[in-house]
């Protein structure tokens, strides 16, 4: 007694998918499940595992055999055609965008996809946006439902209700979007284009992001907020993230007593990042050795919505309030600066200071020049008042 799972390539239905059918005894049994070939295995008999629902739809097929081998002991007999009065398993339902979102970082978790966790935050932060927008439309994100209307009310729902800019955080969870829109039609989820074509893009940043000078950052240092605890907490985390060159995450993932040590008598502090896995290496200086006794090494966790939101009103209580624009948007300075300003600020300070690029990129781990030539943000007029000091303007 022998039952393997087999696909039936013989007549593929117009999208591409097979039949699964069970071979034994001589039949075939029907089990109807619709697959596309590409996820079946056939040496094991089973879906493959980069199917979202591939435990799902082996679990049917194993108790399709099951019921197949016990009829087949008990002497009944095998039905060879589908019994229109016969209830059946229902085909698994293609899923929502979210769900097929979760599925694929489960299947990172498994080891199957070599993903980094900071791009794995990108996936988790619009499949909570997606569920967001699904609330709000009182119906989940389906693959179907994305086309150019539906481009323009999402856009307009986070701009609307979390003041989220196109060319920031829309345009991350627009490129996110297209990739598992892409992804899920490599596996034969759906069939919809939508997300090719040209006016379903990602916006490119306008302009220049804001950075802070050194007098800046020194504002901030100098501030009094001993009355603010929770205030100068976060001060002083961004002033860590100053100081190392580093990413939000980083600071909280690697700021911890292990990651430091001394040579030839200098203490440096050394760490993989995130996002990169690029290891990096840098000087500790006095003041920031200063704040790491001050907190033991050990920052307040936090998330960084939080920290964000901290750290405008620690820039404007500083007096950061110039008139500037950022990608099309005017305000005072103070309403752009982030937790990453930190990193764009030391990286911008460095160069102004005439320190090499490619020696800032071993300093903050960036493995490619032109990604650190993105964070040198100093504008003219700052780079003419350092330039007044050459011989050559004297």
């Amino acid at each position: 007694m022998n039952f393997k799972p087999i696909i039936w390539t013989y007549r593929p239905r117009r999208n591409g998918q097979c039949s699964v059918k069970i071979y034994g005894q001589k039949k075939y049994f029907n089990t109807d499940i619709l697959i596309d070939p590409k996820f079946w295995d056939d040496a094991k008999g089973k879906v493959r595992s980069i199917h979202p629902h591939h435990a799902q739809i082996n679990a049917i097929i194993q108790k399709k055999i099951v019921e197949l081998e016990r009829a087949f002991l008990s002497g009944q007999e095998l039905p060879t055609k589908k019994n229109s009065k016969t209830k059946t398993e229902t085909p698994p339902a293609v899923p929502s965008i979210c769900q097929f979102i979760q599925a694929y970082i489960d299947e990172t978790a498994k080891g199957e996809h070599d993903i980094s966790p900071g791009t794995i935050k990108h996936y988790q932060s619009l499949q909570m946006r997606l569920n967001q927008f699904a609330e709000h439309r009182g119906k989940a994100v389906e693959f179907a439902d994305i086309n150019q209307t539906w481009y323009g009310d999402f856009w307009q729902f986070l701009h609307t209700n979390f003041q989220i800019q196109k060319a920031g955080g829309f345009s991350k969870h627009i490129k996110v979007l297209k990739k598992f829109m892409s992804e899920a039609q490599r596996r034969g989820l759906h069939n919809n284009s939508a997300h090719r074509e040209t006016d379903f893009k990602v916006h490119q940043t306008k302009g220049q992001k804001i950075y802070l000078t050194e007098q800046e950052v020194e504002k901030i240092e100098c501030l009094d907020l001993s009355t603010m605890p929770w205030m100068e907490a976060e001060r002083d985390r961004w002033l860590m993230c100053y100081y190392f060159l580093l990413r939000y995450q980083d600071a909280q993932d690697h700021i911890g007593q292990v990651n430091f040590f001394q040579s030839q008598g200098k203490t440096f502090f050394r760490y993989d990042a995130n996002k990169t896995g690029i290891p990096a290496t840098i000087p500790v200086s006095p003041r920031a050795m200063e704040l790491l006794k001050k907190y033991n090494y050990k920052l307040l966790q936090t998330t960084n919505q939080e920290a964000n939101r901290k750290i405008k009103m620690i820039a404007s209580m500083a007096g950061i309030n110039d008139a500037v624009q950022e990608n099309g948007v005017h305000g005072p300075k103070c309403n752009f600066v982030r937790t990453h300003t930190a990193r764009r600020s030391a990286a911008t300070n460095l160069a102004m200071q005439g320190v090499p690029l490619d020696f800032i990129a071993k300093l903050g781990g960036w493995n490619k020049l032109e990604t650190l030539k993105k964070y040198l943000l100093s504008s003219g007029l700052d780079v003419a008042i350092v330039a007044a000091n050459y011989d050559f303007f004297k």
